[in-house]
């Protein structure tokens, strides 16, 4: 990891899209206000053995702590009832107590098949203080969203998402991780209305990085597209509807001609007899803070700025575009969650091919290699056999990231997983692979299918996603097959959302 400090007006390292003193900057001094106050109580006890005046105790921060840890020591039924003696109690009922409180309850509900039940902490909370309700409005909305979709409840799953449409721009990390959960979902009908909401308010924001406005458009009207394909026959790449749609989010600068071509790739008006070479990428320059993906110029939709264009990289856009329309067609993927994997296999081989994607070494390890207490070649990854099929090491390292703990993208990386067969039955399809290519490269990943699986397997706030990892071929018991492996290593306990 980079240790070079990050400037409050730099993109956030979380990918979210915001600078970093509207986004983690707010979250690390919130986390620094919490070990304040834990430590002011036990400060006075500290200055007494060091012979300095003891200061008065601050009743407030004695209650707050008080009331923090008897909760976090409580059984379910026990929480709750804290929970609604503290609504009755507003000095003590700040944000950082209605976060804790109905984060852990949320998880506990979900446990014990009581979603409805959150749903009625949540109102209290509006009512008994409206402006701690507001002030999290953006994490009790994501969770009324994750239980409404897994309740089959589409108008509430509606609401809840219009509702924290109206705060992406101040919520925007929270906003980006619902939309990837739209898309899985398959969700249009409210994901579509509900970007178009978000689109004024970001379009000109300060508070969002220009890339990641960018990057918004381009998925909206990706969606747009694909929602018009599925429910108009025949759509012609010029469709007036469509145009005017398209304008939304583009203005009138739209260029027909690739619009058009876009509507034909994915709606499988078009082919073309591809060869491996068709998809090699140009070399692109390193960026010292942005991650390939967050480049302004390659984000997933093949855009060229550079002054020569990348063939490569617009043979490879118009190839995943053809695998949105095949994974839907003939696999049964809905259009959407198609899309947010297609975003990730071209990101993927892109990285791959710039080498983002080798093998590191730790910080210590490379320190204790300059001072000469480390000896022995570097690691290396073995080469990988083809330019489209993924292997399991730099596959396996790309994965790691997008489950970081510090940046979980759970449903990007669940549709990423659980599309890499069809993508490979797609390769073969278009005569990019042979049938034992295809075989022999699901079996090689079939060990980190494995490691995904096992880190879903507890997961039950939205169980979709493990029922998914277990379609993959030949998939095993959750038990890691390749000791070391990264995802292997990780804490079994499933990422939060």
């Amino acid at each position: 990891m980079n240790a070079a400090r990050v400037g409050r007006n730099d993109p956030c390292s979380c990918g979210s899209g915001q600078k970093y003193k509207k986004c983690c900057l707010l979250k690390n001094d919130e986390t620094k206000r919490r070990e304040a106050v834990a430590k002011a109580s036990t400060e006075p006890e500290t200055s007494k053995r060091k012979g300095r005046p003891e200061s008065p105790a601050d009743p407030w921060i004695e209650a707050w702590n008080a009331r923090y840890e008897e909760f976090k020591a409580a059984d379910y039924e026990k929480r709750i009832e804290l929970f609604e003696r503290t609504l009755n109690e507003p000095l003590l009922m700040d944000g950082e107590m209605a976060f804790t409180m109905l984060n852990e309850l949320f998880y506990q509900a979900v446990e014990c098949d009581e979603r409805d039940r959150y749903d009625e902490w949540v109102e209290r909370l509006r009512t008994a203080v409206p402006d701690v309700h507001e002030e999290e409005a953006g994490f009790l909305l994501e969770n009324r969203i994750a239980n409404a979709i897994a309740m089959r409840r589409p108008e509430r799953v509606h609401e809840y998402t219009l509702e924290l449409a109206a705060r992406a721009e101040k919520k925007f990390e929270v906003w980006h991780r619902t939309e990837s959960q739209l898309a899985y979902h398959g969700n249009m009908r409210t994901l579509i209305p509900a970007m178009r909401l978000v689109w004024p308010n970001i379009r000109d924001s300060e508070e969002i990085l220009p890339w990641a406005r960018q990057a918004f458009a381009d998925r909206a009207i990706q969606y747009v597209i694909l929602n018009s394909i599925e429910h108009t026959p025949a759509l012609a790449g010029n469709d007036p509807a469509l145009l005017e749609q398209i304008r939304f989010f583009w203005g009138a600068n739209i260029d027909l001609e690739r619009t058009a071509e876009i509507v034909t790739w994915q709606a499988g008006y078009l082919e073309r007899r591809w060869i491996e070479d068709d998809f090699k990428l140009q070399p692109r320059k390193r960026r010292s803070r942005r991650t390939w993906d967050e480049d302004e110029d390659d984000d997933g939709d093949g855009r060229e700025t550079a002054d020569q264009p990348d063939t490569g990289a617009r043979n490879l856009l118009n190839l995943t575009l053809q695998f949105v329309g095949h994974a839907h067609r003939f696999e049964g993927k809905p259009y959407s969650r198609a899309e947010l994997a297609r975003g990730e296999i071209y990101t993927f081989i892109a990285r791959r091919q710039a080498g983002e994607l080798e093998y590191r070494e730790s910080m210590l390890d490379t320190a204790l290699r300059a001072s000469g207490r480390k000896h022995g070649p570097i690691k290396k990854f073995k080469p990988y056999d083809h330019l489209l099929c993924p292997d399991y090491e730099r596959l396996d390292r790309y994965m790691a990231g997008l489950l970081d703990q510090f940046n979980v993208q759970l449903y990007p990386a669940v549709a990423l997983l659980e599309s890499v067969p069809t993508w490979m039955r797609f390769l073969q399809l278009r005569g990019l692979i042979d049938a034992d290519g295809c075989r022999r490269t699901l079996h090689e990943l079939q060990p980190l299918a494995a490691n995904v699986l096992r880190i879903f397997k507890e997961m039950r706030s939205d169980r979709v996603l493990y029922e998914a990892l277990l379609q993959w071929p030949e998939h095993a018991t959750g038990e890691a097959r390749i000791p070391g492996a990264r995802l292997a290593n990780q804490n079994s306990d499933p990422p939060a959302i």
